[in-house]
């Protein structure tokens, strides 16, 4: 999925390379039993200056959607790694209560309109990606 939406997607191309400027490791996880049944990204700590973080994405998001929902979640991680106070659950939640809103999902769920901006451009990457390539595929 990472190889396939750094290849389609010029934003998570740029997300990507930002990330790997930062003090943060990502993790990606595809699960069936996620809560939200969409996607999520947690805190799961820091040490040595280095802070770890993890995206879930439900297993039933699949091809564009997954995408979508990586590219999502990347951009919490982008905003994560701009708030270098983030290190524990106390500082996550201070962040999202200043830049984000809760969601419906929990009390430490939140959403930015950055995130929603990201997932709608990476959408539209893809569906102009999937035309294009469908044109391509009836002219021939």
């Amino acid at each position: 999925m990472l190889a396939e939406a750094r290849r389609l997607s010029p934003t998570v191309r740029r997300q990507l390379a930002e990330l790997e400027t930062s003090d943060l490791f990502v993790y990606v996880e595809v699960r069936q039993d996620l809560p939200t049944g969409t996607a999520r990204l947690g805190l799961l700590g820091s040490s040595g200056g280095v802070r770890y973080l993890k995206v879930e994405i439900h297993r039933r998001n699949v091809g564009n959607a997954a995408i979508m929902w990586l590219a999502h979640e990347l951009q919490h991680a982008i905003e994560i790694a701009a708030a270098t106070d983030v290190t524990d659950e106390a500082g996550f939640i201070r962040l999202y209560g200043r830049i984000g809103r809760r969601s419906a999902n929990g009390p430490s769920e939140f959403e930015t309109p950055a995130a929603i901006r990201v997932a709608n451009q990476v959408a539209a990457e893809l569906h102009s990606t999937s035309s294009i390539l469908m044109a391509w595929h009836l002219s021939r």
